[in-house]
């Protein structure tokens, strides 16, 4: 057997499009992510032009949909563990390396941290434009993370016509629980400007913007 590697995969959550949960399982995963499937098959595409073996990989998905969180740099710090115990090195797609797409980083400050302590722990695998797995065009990742950064700023730009929207559906709720008042919005099939379901609390810190 030849070098080995653990393959660490990460996602974003998009609510607004009934996107917000990842199957264990990394194929079954990269079936619901481009992404996913993005990184999989880069990492299965080096480690076999080095002549290694991936033994383990890993897809996660982050907590909110327009941030990186220090429980996925966790994530990655118990799997990195896990491959040195084993030999392994983990490999990782650093997209924040062109165009800043998809910048993490308390991803970025706890990877740094463990190359500080053994620079041959951690292998980031350069970008490039790939057929993927079950399609037939090759995947060109600065033509997709263009378009989802196009159609983010969009979303962002409505989002004065959508808390005019969320405001006008309160108003007719005047004497309503912020619990009720979360309710209706659901009901109404509204969500919040990062396309969350409504409750109580995050209705609270979305009036108090004003």
């Amino acid at each position: 057997m030849g070098k080995k590697y653990v393959g660490f995969y990460w996602t974003l959550p998009v609510p607004w499009a009934g996107f917000e949960a990842l199957p264990d399982k990394v194929d079954e995963a990269a079936e619901r992510s481009l992404t996913i499937r993005y990184q999989r098959d880069l990492a299965r595409r080096w480690a076999k032009g080095e002549g290694g073996v991936l033994i383990c990989e890993k897809a996660f998905m982050e907590i909110d949909p327009d941030r990186g969180s220090p429980e996925i740099a966790q994530e990655a710090t118990k799997l990195l563990l896990w491959a040195r115990e084993r030999g392994a090195v983990l490999l990782r797609v650093d997209f924040a390396r062109q165009g800043n797409w998809r910048a993490h980083a308390p991803l970025r400050r706890a990877l740094q941290e463990a190359l500080a302590r053994d620079p041959a722990s951690v292998e980031e695998v350069p970008l490039e434009a790939i057929p993927l797995e079950g399609r037939p065009r090759i995947f060109d990742p600065e033509e997709h993370f263009g378009a989802w950064r196009e159609a983010w700023r969009k979303r962002v730009a409505s989002r004065p016509e959508h808390r005019a929207l969320i405001l006008s559906h309160l108003e007719e709720l005047p004497h309503a629980t912020l619990k009720e008042q979360a309710e209706a919005l659901l009901a109404a099939g509204l969500a919040t400007p990062t396309g969350k379901a409504w409750n109580a609390g995050n209705l609270r810190k979305f009036l108090a913007l004003g």
